[in-house]
């Protein structure tokens, strides 16, 4: 009988833990962006973070990338509260003529629990008017 019991025991105690488990989802606008731009050209764009939870989660921002150091962002770590959006602006400067590929990812992080991830991918074309 005790062979039973135990488990039965484990069975239960692994359900309930599963329905324990909270996680958040992530949200964002503009996640695939294609810009042309002349050399040395600088233009403001924006990434729309969109919090659909339903607790305050943190919003952090990383540049990744062929242009990394071309981009500068004007916030990267804020708090939205449930339901809460917000643009987070940048600035991309073209450094030179031809393709390059850039991210940034956004993380957004609850008070407790695991974080979740997306990116941004930002296709810049310099020097070509075609």
């Amino acid at each position: 009988m005790n062979k039973k019991i135990h488990p039965l025991f484990v069975a239960l105690s692994i359900i309930i833990s599963l329905s324990l488990v909270s996680s958040i989802t992530a949200s964002i606008g503009n996640s695939r962006m294609i810009l042309r731009l002349d050399v040395n050209e600088t233009l403001e764009k924006y990434i729309l973070v969109k919090n659909v939870n339903d607790v305050d989660v943190t919003v952090e921002l990383f540049k990744s990338g062929d242009l990394a150091d071309y981009i500068q962002i004007k916030e990267n770590n804020i708090t939205l509260s449930p339901g809460e959006e917000k643009n987070i602006y940048f600035t991309i400067k073209s450094p030179q003529k031809g393709m390059s590929v850039s991210k940034i990812n956004v993380k957004f992080t609850p008070e407790d629990g695991p974080s979740v991830g997306l990116s941004s991918t930002i296709t810049l074309i310099a020097g070509n008017s075609t």
